[in-house]
């Protein structure tokens, strides 16, 4: 988690927010950390712990279906993150096919 927890924004918050935005299938989970599926140019995103200013984490996803999949298998819990995302822009690292064995780290 990269936000601090008096950061995070209540429930009608965050739904007001995914909406203004076209953010899609909005979760919250027990640890309190929430994630949207959000269209980008030319892939899918998860972003993850939603604020009043943006969100703390994004991973990139080749497919609608490879994001859905990702944030329903995904618990939220702290330091974990959705599995079969190609790229995670603020770490640099990138996935062939989603494969955590074919990690690299490009800047």
């Amino acid at each position: 988690m990269k936000i601090d927890p008096r950061e995070r924004i209540e429930l009608e918050h965050a739904q007001r927010i995914c909406t203004a935005n076209g953010y899609i299938h909005y979760r919250r989970f027990p640890s309190g950390r929430d994630a949207a599926i959000c269209k980008l140019m030319y892939t899918w995103a998860i972003y993850a712990d939603l604020t009043a200013w943006g969100y703390g984490d994004r991973w990139c996803f080749s497919s609608y279906a490879k994001a859905l999949t990702a944030l329903a298998e995904w618990d939220g819990a702290d330091d974990t993150e959705p599995q079969g995302w190609h790229r995670h822009p603020d770490s640099g690292r990138r996935r062939e096919d989603g494969d955590p064995a074919r990690e690299t780290v490009n800047f």
